[in-house]
């Protein structure tokens, strides 16, 4: 009789213990899978690394291989800093979107802007002070700049529109941003210091991005004669000088967020529906900067706003 009271004693004790590691064996494998994860390259891996954002993550992409750069933190729009080793990013927190910086290991999480306005968009500048965003703080979105070091904020736009999408001249002087003007939205560049606001290119100009010899500019943009409440976007690039526009990608899909290789021979982007029948894919695209060789080097989320990593 006593032997059956142990018996019955034991057999609850076996069976938590049997379902506590079952638990811990999930948890490890959550765990070793959490930070790498497997992408499909059927047209070969990227010449340079970039990271990119699906569903508020951020993935970097270096040779074959993808991996989660952290699941705690939740980022959109990431810009790399000069040296590579940390992220600009705004994240939704607390009831609205505020700048943050990160290492690129995850580590060391800082939130940079603290306003109750809708602050996002950064872009981080080629000498590593300052990091544009754009703001509606003051009414409209206007283009602003915060100093790291003393967190001075300075308003550089202050036109009575919605100028968005902040992109540094490689040589830190300029800015270029998108701007809505009589509704349509048009490319406009400003100096660092919020003088000399000049039009570039003014037809459905979206997403603008510096080549890194600054001769040219890389855009989203609706082509000539298509409809607008479409929304098929293409990319197209802008001789500065010669005020050329050229059209890279012909696709029936939304192709936006161009992003430029560090030595200027490749462009990321976001194509929509390259890769699968479902037009509510995204994926991650790298072509030449004339156009040719598209290739996908991640279909499997809902990858957005590319951008390669600093060498």
């Amino acid at each position: 009789m006593m032997r059956l009271i142990k018996v019955l004693f034991l057999i609850p004790i076996i069976l938590f213990g049997l379902l506590w590691l079952a638990i811990l064996g999930i948890w490890q494998f959550s765990k070793s899978t959490e930070s790498t994860v497997e992408v499909n390259y059927p047209n070969g891996a990227t010449t340079y690394p970039l990271i990119f954002v699906d569903l508020d993550l951020l993935y970097y992409v270096e040779g074959d291989r993808t991996v989660l750069v952290s699941s705690a933190i939740h980022a959109e729009r990431p810009s790399w800093s000069p040296t590579g080793d940390q992220l600009a990013f705004h994240s939704y927190q607390n009831g609205g979107n505020e700048i943050y910086i990160v290492n690129f290991d995850g580590t060391n999480l800082r939130q940079i802007t603290f306003s109750s306005a809708d602050d996002k968009n950064a872009a981080w500048s080629p000498d590593g002070r300052l990091i544009a965003f754009q703001s509606n703080r003051s009414g409209d979105y206007s283009i602003y700049t915060i100093d790291l070091a003393s967190g001075e904020l300075r308003e550089v736009t202050t036109a009575p529109t919605d100028d968005e999408y902040p992109a540094w001249s490689p040589d830190g002087e300029q800015i270029i941003f998108q701007s809505l003007t009589d509704a349509a939205y048009g490319l406009y560049t400003i100096a660092s210091s919020g003088r000399n606001r000049q039009p570039l290119q003014m037809s459905n100009a979206f997403s603008p991005a510096w080549s890194p010899n600054q001769t040219t500019i890389a855009f989203s943009g609706i082509a000539e004669g298509e409809d607008l409440d479409r929304q098929n976007r293409e990319i197209f690039t802008l001789n500065i000088s010669t005020g050329e526009v050229k059209r890279l990608t012909f696709n029936d899909v939304y192709d936006d967020y161009p992003a430029w290789s560090p030595d200027g021979e490749n462009v990321a982007f976001l194509c929509e529906g390259q890769t699968t029948a479902s037009d509510s894919i995204s994926t991650i695209c790298v072509m030449n900067s004339d156009g040719s060789d598209i290739r996908v080097v991640t279909n499997k989320w809902r990858g957005t706003t590319p951008t390669f990593r600093p060498q």
